[in-house]
């Protein structure tokens, strides 16, 4: 076959309704490829982007509560929560435990939490009934003080866990961290997921 010539390239475009290969629907599975990629782009700014407005016009300050019931006595839940780190503040988000030197008010830790780190003070006992810590974070300005309440319930104990806090302004992160302890009740899941993890600690369900 010979080589086309400009006539036959002309002929060809010009058979278009627009006399450009644009009509032919070339450019647009391009344009229908760009819409595809906003999709995503807007889903993922919507996950992000609203939290963090609702979370800059959030309060700085949160509280929550938990409260089971254990088959354990009191004097053997005390043991395992006066533990240092034994149970971590942070949960499944901690990689790694480290005792700093005891204070007047009792045992303090640190808890690595990947790119921070919680700092636990024992501020206050009285055993084996309540125990008071203080948790701040090295990167985030939140300051959280926590109460620990442990009760007879029949043969067993009831343990009762208060927690109030603040995130003050600071980093970029605050608006998220308030998005999840203030309106999503981050404050309440902290204290409920600890006291399960106590749970399993004493081979209980």
């Amino acid at each position: 076959m010979g080589k086309d010539t400009p006539q036959d390239i002309a002929a060809a475009t010009n058979s278009f309704p627009n006399g450009t290969a644009e009509a032919a629907n070339i450019a647009p599975p391009r344009r229908r490829w760009q819409r595809w990629l906003i999709v995503p782009v807007l889903l993922i700014a919507l996950l992000f982007g609203v939290p963090y407005v609702i979370g800059m016009f959030a309060g700085k300050e949160f509280s929550g509560v938990g409260q089971a019931s254990f088959v354990a006595q009191p004097e053997r839940v005390w043991e395992k929560i006066v533990e240092a780190g034994g149970i971590p503040i942070a949960g499944r988000a901690c990689e790694r435990v480290t005792p700093l030197p005891d204070e007047p008010g009792g045992k303090c830790w640190t808890e690595e939490l990947g790119e921070t780190q919680l700092t636990v003070r024992t501020v206050s006992t009285e055993p084996p009934r309540r125990i008071v810590r203080q948790m701040t974070d090295s990167v985030v300005p939140i300051r959280m003080t926590s109460e620990w309440v442990i009760e007879p319930e029949g043969s067993g104990s009831r343990v009762t866990i208060r927690t109030s806090g603040t995130i003050e302004d600071g980093t970029w992160h605050v608006p998220l961290f308030r998005f999840i302890m203030i309106t999503m009740n981050g404050a309440n899941s902290g204290p409920r997921e600890y006291l399960q993890a106590l749970k399993a600690s004493l081979g209980e369900k």
